[in-house]
């Protein structure tokens, strides 16, 4: 029998971005686990509010913490700030 294969979702968010923590977030993610990790994809997006909104229904049953976790997600969207080089 094959091995069981499991997928993942990992959401980096702007405010991560701009702290410049994406290297110490994947290399947290490959080194921390008991099994081994594959990264299939990555994507950089900045998500549209309707995705957020499709995104939430599907994660968040109750209605009250969905209207929560959306009108979060929506004003802490904005663009990464640039930094001075």
């Amino acid at each position: 029998m094959g091995a069981e294969r499991e997928l993942a979702l990992v959401l980096i968010t702007n405010k991560s971005l701009e702290r410049s923590l994406t290297g110490h977030i994947i290399k947290e993610i490959f080194s921390g686990g008991v099994k081994p990790l594959e990264l299939i994809e990555a994507r950089m997006f900045a998500p549209s509010e309707e995705l957020i909104r499709k995104y939430i229904e599907l994660v968040v049953e109750e209605p009250f913490k969905n209207y929560l976790y959306r009108e979060y997600i929506v004003k802490n969207k904005g663009p990464v700030k640039k930094r001075m080089m």
